[in-house]
């Protein structure tokens, strides 16, 4: 099975409250039996620290959306944006914790 680029290397990403950047991380690409899935801290996707759920950011946003800079396919170097809402139009997370350890775990991922 051929290694996905992404999975060497990790990717920049953005997270956002609507149009207004709250803050920058990092995440990669990983090869999940429900196909390909981004990984990252929960940090990034709740906007919230981990030891007691308050905002980290000192306004109080939290994301609802993330922008993950991917390689675009026309060679290493280039890059493009793709913008992705943390949550539907009810408000249910649109990312996945770790079955067992829920939000004591410090990953989540989201289906590409």
């Amino acid at each position: 099975m051929p290694i996905e680029q992404q999975s060497v290397q990790s990717l920049f990403i953005e997270m956002f409250f609507d149009q207004t950047r709250l803050s920058t991380g990092t995440a990669f690409i990983a090869n999940a039996a429900r196909g390909r899935v981004l990984i990252t801290n929960r940090h990034n996707v709740t906007g919230r620290r981990q030891d007691n759920n308050q905002p980290l950011s000192p306004h109080g946003g939290v994301p609802n959306k993330i922008r993950v800079w991917h390689n675009d396919i026309v060679g290493l170097g280039n890059w493009r944006s793709i913008d992705y809402a943390l949550y539907d139009n009810n408000d249910v997370s649109l990312w996945v914790e770790h079955p067992v350890l829920g939000g004591r775990g410090r990953l989540c991922g989201a289906a590409d």
